[in-house]
């Protein structure tokens, strides 16, 4: 005779199952995690190494579209220059150092030549350190 407490052997094979199926997921969690801390541990052992140095005459930066919108040249010309593009590829602004002077170039839609300010180092005889080169050139400015 059994006693009334006693387990039966399908209850007993139910819970060995349940068990079976939480030891596996268990393991694979651990798996998991295990993976991830040697993942982590292997990237951070780089972490020395985020300042590197690019190096480079000519950078272009293109849209998604393969369009050039920002080109940093110091190649074509003796003085260093950020050209801004719009999406036609036209010219924008130009930013650039010249004679030793900061320069920066507006272009101007049917215009035959860009607006041009001059930063002028302290001392000029132009009190803002600003020097509009498209006034002397009769040009407009907006």
């Amino acid at each position: 005779m059994s006693a009334p407490d006693a387990p039966r052997p399908l209850d007993l094979n139910r819970r060995l199952e349940r068990l079976e199926l939480e030891n596996r997921r268990l393991k694979r969690i651990g798996a998991g995690a295990f993976f991830l801390c040697g993942a982590l541990s292997l990237t951070s052992m780089a972490g020395p190494r985020l300042c590197r140095t690019l190096k480079a005459e000519r950078v272009v930066v293109e849209d998604s579209s393969g369009r050039s919108r920002m080109v940093l040249d110091a190649y074509s010309t003796e003085d260093p220059t950020i050209t801004l593009k719009s999406k036609d590829g036209k010219p924008l602004a130009r930013i650039g150092v010249e004679d030793g002077e900061l320069s920066l170039d507006v272009f101007r839609s049917g215009a035959p030549e860009p607006a041009r300010f001059r930063l002028e180092p302290e001392g000029s005889k132009d009190a803002s350190g600003c020097k509009d080169t498209a006034d002397e050139k009769g040009g407009e400015v907006d």
